[in-house]
């Protein structure tokens, strides 16, 4: 019988808050043999353990099927590759059929398989997984989020660190897990060595270790780092392979030959996405991975070589040709032909192999690539091929046409913008268009007809000289070298060519720069609001029918070296490349992760034009330049993601320009961008200012999709307007609940807080209030949630940055006073009521007798905006000025709630309850025990 390790079992049962329970638990864990126990039932049971809050048992099992899972996958991958080598095509001979011959080999090597994986694979008994959902999980490392909780439950910490690593590594846009690993730093307990990658591939270990020793130009450890990489690599694509052919989806057709292709197609796309797989590294795609391996290593054989040549005359023993068994050029050679495999025009690899022609010893025939490369690179090539014609063949027959004469080439690139995103350009559209370049003073350079391509635009103006010097000036303090792009922070020269340095700055590091003191906040706020206005600008000359998202950001310069010979460069500062797309040998577009299919749009402000070379060109296909946009300051550059374009290389000077991609997913809106608000909030409110004032209409909306829908002219007086759906009706019951567990009867009035009777006003109402600090303190005292008054401050917020925008202000506005407030009708309905439940009055003035306010003290005099309800609607927001007269009508029957917020331009006034408050939750929410528990596959 097999039973749990000692050190799970040992301590489990004094523990044990359900004695029973868990010795079920483990009855039945024990009465599974060895033989029998797979890793798939294995992560289904600790699962169940999980939600039973059995954590022993749980953490056990994740850890078995993660050890059982990698065990199954280097068994398979060994008997496919055995059976496969058995089992091989042969050349027909006179007479034979290529069918008998095909079914003969396919029968021979189905039963060496199947008899391999019954006597040396430990796994599932169904083909691969027992559900789709099984599989997929052990594709994302899903084990991993589960043994994460369990072992930290247990008080394994090393463990759980560990886990929470791994797979945040593997899906670095996990929120939970980000916060997790807040957590476990903060934690005494664990140390800084807990935090290590569990699935580290070796390949991409040793890439990295290969480019440090070749940085280093420690010539013989690159050399021989990169061949295991290499190694390791072919390994890796052999069992991503291996698993592919054993996770497929059985159909019953009544055809042989349907059935066949039915079962080769989804194993063909899962072989097609390995080498994206495997170049893929914390979340993101390492460019040009295998490539860019023979280019290190036909150098390194190169300077291996002569390396060595100079040594052996230094010390008298040169002969004719002496190659060291490493320093090689017939292997420099090797790898030249092996990297023209994949970029066979490269005019610097090209440029190469006229070099290595010239030495003595090297010919024609010495550039043959490595056989393993040149095998995979033709069966990738063949796969592609073959996925394309079924494609094609698909589009085909859904139209109607299944003539077998025709083409298999199909154009394969990612489908544009659906048009129906795109409004009509209508009157009220040219209208519209008009009041916006007039407001942003810009003007059209050029449309669709002159840039050769549907929906691109450039746009002069949107920018003065001195913003694109301040924004330069911002990029040459805080951008750093190879930003955006993994393994080139180290590098001096771009990750594209050798001639230039990239550098690069995020919007939320230009605000963590404003903290430090690098940068000033008046240039992280120009940053914002530029991008800000590209956005706005697009969005509106698109006309388009739903919201456009930032999905990321960077302000990026490209500078030409001195040190190197720029004038007889044919190279380009960014290769030809879509957005949301990898670009494919035959010039399709292969629009699956981890490109960024999300990506929709693209903006380019440009912000100098003082540089030579470096222009931005649109491409078609076949890579050759379709149409040429120069960059200069203020200059706004519009398209589709998925166009293929680059920039031409930059010979002499520095060239800048603010990149922005959009989306019309909001689930992949930027969190950079808010994130990026919230640090300068933070500056702000360290140094007394107010919190995000800059925030513009759309940016709200983008926030809460409010309506406005009555204006000054239909209020009847300046500064007024009204505002629908500002809050949900989960918003409202939310609130309305807090105010009645914790308001005050009275409160906010000295004479009468506290009093149970009736309202301040009238008899005939009650009062109750309760500020946004009382409010905070009671969720310190367990009497309100935490979340309900985090809701609390966000709306207020919200609200306070509405009133900013709409009234077009140009500096902060600040809180001078929050309270959330009802009014309920006492029962005397016989009552007729003739009084007012609030009766008029100014906020910042006392009216006279004489109709006329006078604006001193003990008015509010500092209240400048007042923020209150109309017709009592939910979520309904009505801002007007502080001056305005006003008052509230009795209630008659029934509870009226609302948010009472009045502000303030004058920062002295600013409400420092409101602070405090954000402060105290921010504390209880820190405060919260334990990680995030995990989440099933399925809410992933």
């Amino acid at each position: 019988m097999e039973e749990l390790p000692t050190r799970y079992r040992a301590s489990f049962w004094p523990k044990s808050p359900n004695f029973t329970a868990c010795l079920l638990a483990l009855c039945l864990c024990s009465v599974v043999s060895q033989h029998t126990v797979t890793f798939d039932a294995l992560y289904v049971a600790g699962k169940e353990a999980y939600e039973h809050e059995e954590w022993f048992v749980c953490a056990n099992h994740m850890d078995r099927a993660i050890r059982g899972y990698n065990d199954f996958v280097e068994s398979l991958t060994r008997c496919r590759r055995g059976c496969r080598e058995k089992h091989t095509a042969v050349g027909l001979a006179s007479g034979e059929s290529l069918e008998l011959a095909f079914f003969d080999m396919t029968l021979k090597r189905a039963n060496c398989i199947a008899r391999c994986r019954r006597e040396k694979v430990k796994g599932p008994s169904k083909d691969l997984f027992s559900t789709d959902d099984v599989a997929a999980a052990f594709e994302s490392l899903k084990p991993y989020d589960y043994l994460q909780i369990c072992a930290y439950k247990i008080g394994k910490y090393e463990t759980a660190v560990a886990a929470a690593y791994t797979y945040l590594l593997a899906n670095p846009e996990y929120q939970i897990m980000k916060d997790n690993i807040k957590f476990y730093r903060s934690m005494k307990e664990v140390d800084t060595s807990y935090f290590k990658n569990l699935e580290s591939k070796p390949h991409q270990e040793l890439y990295k270790e290969g480019v440090e020793a070749y940085n280093e130009e420690d010539f013989l450890t690159t050399i021989q780092l990169l061949e295991r990489a290499l190694e390791a690599y072919y390994s890796e694509a052999e069992k991503c392979e291996a698993l592919c052919e054993s996770a497929i989806e059985s159909k019953v057709t009544p055809d042989l030959y349907v059935t066949l292709s039915d079962h080769w197609t989804p194993v063909l796309a899962c072989k097609l996405k390995c080498p994206v797989k495997l170049a893929t590294e914390f979340g993101e795609l390492l460019p040009d991975y295998l490539s860019e391996q023979y280019n290190y290593l036909q150098y390194s054989y190169y300077k291996a070589e002569l390396d060595s040549h100079m040594k052996r005359a230094r010390h008298g023993h040169l002969t004719a040709t002496l190659i060291s068994p490493l320093g090689d050029l017939k292997k420099a050679a090797e790898n030249v032909a092996s990297f023209l495999l994949y970029k066979p025009t490269d005019a610097v690899m090209l440029e190469n192999k006229v070099f290595y022609l010239s030495e003595a010893g090297v010919t024609e025939a010495d550039f043959q690539p490595d056989k393993v490369a040149d095998m995979y690179y033709k069966q990738h090539k063949t796969n592609a091929e073959m996925m394309k014609y079924i494609k094609h063949k698909a589009t085909a027959a859904a139209k109607g046409d299944l003539d077998d004469s025709e083409t298999p080439m199909m154009n394969g690139d990612a489908a544009p913008l659906d048009t129906a995103l795109f409004g009509q350009h209508d009157a009220q559209y040219e209208e519209k268009m008009e009041d916006l370049k007039r407001h942003l003073r810009t003007t059209i350079a050029a449309e669709e007809r002159q840039l050769n391509g549907a929906h691109r635009v450039a746009v002069d103006n949107l920018l003065t000289q001195p913003e694109c010097e301040a924004l330069i000036e911002l990029a040459g303090r805080g951008a750093l070298s190879g930003d955006g792009y993994k393994g080139a922070e180290k590098q001096r020269s771009s990750p594209h060519t050798a001639y230039e340095m990239f550098e690069g700055l995020t919007i939320k590091r230009a605000a963590e720069l404003v903290k430090l003191g690098t940068i000033s906040e008046s240039a992280a706020r120009l940053y914002l609001k530029v991008s800000e206005s590209a956005r706005n600008f697009l969005a509106t000359y698109y006309n388009l029918r739903r919201p456009l998202y930032f999905q990321f950001t960077h302000l990026v310069c490209r500078t030409a070296l001195q040190d190197k010979n720029q004038k007889n460069r044919d190279d380009l500062s960014h290769p030809v490349h879509s957005d949301n797309c990898f670009i494919q040998p035959d010039g399709s577009c292969l629009k699956e992760k981890p490109a960024y299919i999300w990506r929709d749009l693209t903006g380019l402000i440009y912000l100098n034009d003082d540089f030579e070379g470096g222009d931005f060109f649109w491409a078609h296909r076949n890579m050759s330049v379709q149409t040429t946009v120069r960059p200069k300051c203020g200059r706004l550059v519009g398209f589709e993601s998925s166009d293929y374009h680059g920039v031409k290389a930059v010979k002499r000077g520095r060239r800048c320009a603010v990149a922005m991609w959009y989306t019309f997913s909001p689930e992949y809106a930027e969190k950079t961008h808010r994130e990026a608000f919230d640090l300068l909030d933070e500056l702000q409110l360290e140094t007394g200012s107010q919190q995000s004032w800059n925030r513009s209409l759309e940016m709200l909306f983008e926030e809460r999709s409010y309506n406005i829908t009555l204006t000054q002219s239909q209020l009847n007086g300046t500064e007024r307007f009204v505002a629908d759906n500002v809050a949900t009706k989960e918003d409202c019951r939310i609130l309305k609940e807090l105010v009645n567990v914790g308001g005050l009867q009275g409160d906010g009035y000295p004479d009468r807080g506290g009093q149970r009777d009736t309202s301040p006003h009238t008899r005939h109402e009650t009062f109750s209030g309760v500020t946004v600090l009382r409010a905070a303190e009671l969720a310190r005292e367990h009497v309100v949630s935490i979340a309900s008054v985090e809701r609390y401050l966000d709306l207020s917020d919200f609200a306070r940055d509405l009133v900013r925008a709409y009234f077009d202000l140009h500096q902060p506005l600040y809180h001078d006073f929050t309270h959330m407030v009802c009014r309920t009708a006492v029962n005397d309905s016989n009552v007729d009521r003739t009084d007012m439940s609030h009766p008029i009055h100014s906020d910042n003035c006392a009216i006279q007798p004489d109709g006329s306010c006078v604006r001193e003290p003990p008015a509010y005099i500092e209240r400048d905006y007042r923020l209150s309800e109309i017709k009592p609607t939910l979520g309904r927001l009505v801002g007007f000025n502080a001056s305005h007269f006003h008052g509230v009508k009795a209630v008659l029957n029934g509870q009226r709630c609302a948010i009472a917020l009045w502000f303030t331009l004058d920062p002295r006034y600013s409400e420092a309850g409101h602070d405090l408050a954000r402060n105290i939750i921010n504390e209880l929410k820190h405060r919260a025990e334990g990680p995030a528990p995990a989440q099933s596959h399925e809410e992933l």
